[in-house]
């Protein structure tokens, strides 16, 4: 370790000086140099190449639980532990997989939202069917959730909105917003395309507010 220090950590010190302060001989230090590799340190280096193979082609998600028998697969002996060093001490490292976060509320007293459209995402006319979502897009801030508003018709986006929580807040918000920008007020069904998990009161509070404006 220390003529291995000695070989690749830089410093503006000579090379005597090191010897003296990690208490090497500067003989021995070109003795260990010209020397070939073990037979351990040849291994440990074929082991590696191949862990960064394998690494890319499963795109990053193999820990050492599943790299060390990989190896074996391949015709390289390695146990669990080995792998495990040689992958922390080479910055191998599986990608943790996100945690999974739960968006829909469906443990709740609350009727369920009829599916109005029964999957016929089509409409005969502008303004006569508006369906809406919300989704949630990671950030740098955090989760931020999407809603959107789209015309059945001509598949515009009639209004959005965008929040940092998923309350009937933001999602009732994508109305209003659009009635402010000018759209036409003529009776219209709202449906919210997620109709199974969605509380029928939130729809049909919605759903009336809109119906309620005039042609």
């Amino acid at each position: 370790m220390r003529y291995q220090a000695l070989a690749t950590i830089p410093s503006p010190l000579s090379l005597g000086r090191r010897c003296v302060l990690l208490d090497v001989s500067r003989s021995g230090f070109y003795a260990w140099r010209g020397r070939p590799a073990s037979r351990r340190a040849q291994t440990n280096r074929r082991l590696v190449a191949e862990m960064q193979v394998i690494h890319r082609e499963v795109d990053r998600t193999y820990g050492s639980p599943r790299m060390a028998p990989e190896l074996v697969g391949r015709g390289l002996p390695c146990g669990r532990h080995r792998a495990a060093r040689l992958m922390r001490a080479h910055g191998i490292r599986a990608k943790q997989a996100r945690r999974f976060r739960v968006t829909t509320d469906s443990q709740h007293g609350l009727g369920v939202a009829p599916n109005r459209l029964d999957r016929q995402f089509t409409a005969r006319a502008p303004n006569g069917v508006w369906m809406g979502d919300v989704t949630y897009v990671p950030t740098a801030e955090g989760w931020c959730y999407l809603a959107v508003l789209l015309d059945a018709f001509s598949r515009r986006v009639v209004g959005w909105a965008l929040d940092t929580h998923s309350r009937p807040r933001c999602r009732s918000r994508r109305w209003s917003k659009r009635w402010r920008a000018g759209t036409p007020r003529q009776a219209c069904s709202t449906t919210p395309i997620a109709a199974s998990s969605t509380p029928a009161r939130r729809t049909r509070r919605c759903s009336t507010a809109t119906a309620s404006r005039p042609a």
